[in-house]
């Protein structure tokens, strides 16, 4: 059995970041009123007649017969994985990998691995928010260990089961149900994807009176 430790997590705990990208820009500025506008030929007001030029111009087929617009989110959805989608939808995916960069556990990433590939049994000590039940599952992913079978992690609640898998998906850049899933009592939230499954301490009892090898697991957290 080998034991790891991990320091202080509040001295590196890296920056909070908002996730869901709702804060509104310092440079934001309101749209005028049409009221601002005079209308004394008779035209059309300038931002009516935007959305005007707009609409021809998103409308606008190419050879094919698809409109250019529609072709370009089709080409995006249909050529690149979903972490690359949603980086260049909300830009988050540079400071959202900076924080996991930040967290104490971090920096023992090598070792961490290199122990769990030596061990049947590995116990790993560190502060409140050091990244212990974020980053350790995604390590293990990253190093291959869900090839063939899923990283389960346990949680005695059905609340951090849920959200954690939440924060680790949006890290993963994928949602949750794909590549990271949930099991609670009463709600599964995982695919043939899926390849982190969080799971209330219950929901692993249940499977292991079904399945005594957990054979659908490479590693338990």
């Amino acid at each position: 059995m080998s034991h790891i430790h991990f320091g202080d997590a509040d001295k590196k705990q890296g920056p909070q970041l908002p996730l869901n990208g709702t804060g509104k820009s310092k440079n934001s500025r309101s749209l005028a009123s049409p009221g601002q506008y005079s209308n004394t030929n008779g035209g059309t007001p300038p931002r009516k007649k935007f959305k005007k030029d707009h609409a021809r111009s998103s409308h606008n087929t190419q050879p094919n017969g698809v409109g250019s617009h529609k072709k370009a989110v089709n080409g995006v959805l249909k050529h690149k994985p979903s972490r690359s989608f949603n980086q260049e939808q909300d830009g988050a995916w540079t400071p959202i990998q900076k924080q996991r960069e930040e967290l104490p556990i971090w920096a023992g990433k090598d070792a961490l691995i290199q122990q769990i590939r030596e061990n049947d049994t590995v116990v790993i000590l560190g502060e409140t928010g050091s990244g212990k039940t974020t980053q350790v599952p995604q390590f293990l992913l990253e190093a291959g260990f869900a090839k063939d079978a899923m990283i389960g992690v346990t949680q005695t609640r059905r609340v951090a089961a849920t959200s954690i898998a939440q924060r680790v998906a949006l890290e993963q850049g994928t949602k949750v149900g794909d590549l990271v899933g949930y099991s609670v009592r009463f709600e599964e939230a995982s695919s043939s994807d899926t390849k982190i499954k969080f799971l209330t301490d219950g929901m692993l009892v249940r499977e292991l009176m079904m399945d005594p090898l957990l054979s659908g697991y490479s590693v338990i957290i």
